[in-house]
C-alpha cells in the first residue's frame, strides 16, 4: 500500500511540474491480466515477412530531429529492463494509445506493479519521460489508434 501511495504522489509531483496535474482518481487492479510480448520485435504476416510498425510504434521509434518521434526518450527507456518491459507490456495491452495521458499511466501501473517497481526508480522516471513524449509528439499517430 505504502508503494502505491508513493506511486501516486510521485505521478502527481511529475503531473504538477509539468503544469498538467489531474485529480482524476485512479483505479489499479492488482490482479489484473497482463500480457507482455516485446513491442520492439516487428509483427510478421504468414510468410514470415517483417511487417512495418503500426504507426504509433512507428512515430515512437522515429527521430526526435526532425520530428515528430521519441527515439531519445525510447532508447532512454531501454536503458533500463525495467522500463522496456514496462513499455513493452503498456503497448500490448492498449495503453499507449489511450486518448489521454493519465489514462496511459493508469493503463500501465499494473505492468509496474509486476516488478515491485518504486516510484523513484530511473525507470519509472524513464517511462514517464516517454509516456510525455508519445502523447505530445506522437499524438496523432497514438491517441486513439487501437
Amino acid at each position: 500500500m505504502i508503494r502505491d501511495c508513493s506511486l501516486v504522489m510521485m505521478l502527481a509531483a511529475l503531473g504538477a511540474a509539468s503544469g498538467c496535474l489531474d485529480f482524476t482518481p485512479v483505479t489499479v487492479v492488482s490482479d489484473a491480466a497482463i500480457v507482455v510480448r516485446d513491442a520492439s520485435t516487428q509483427p510478421s504476416d504468414a510468410d514470415g515477412e517483417a511487417q512495418p510498425d503500426p504507426p504509433c510504434l512507428a512515430c515512437i521509434k522515429s527521430p526526435n530531429v526532425p520530428g515528430p518521434g521519441c527515439a531519445n526518450e525510447l532508447a532512454a527507456c531501454d536503458a533500463t529492463a525495467k522500463c522496456r518491459f514496462i513499455f513493452d507490456c503498456a503497448y500490448e495491452n492498449g495503453c499507449v494509445t489511450k486518448p489521454m495521458q493519465s489514462e496511459s499511466i493508469a493503463c500501465a501501473l499494473p505492468c509496474g506493479d509486476q516488478l515491485g517497481t518504486s516510484a523513484f526508480e530511473a525507470s519509472i522516471l524513464s517511462a514517464l519521460t516517454l509516456t510525455t513524449c508519445f502523447h505530445m509528439a506522437c499524438a496523432a499517430a497514438c491517441e486513439g489508434d487501437q
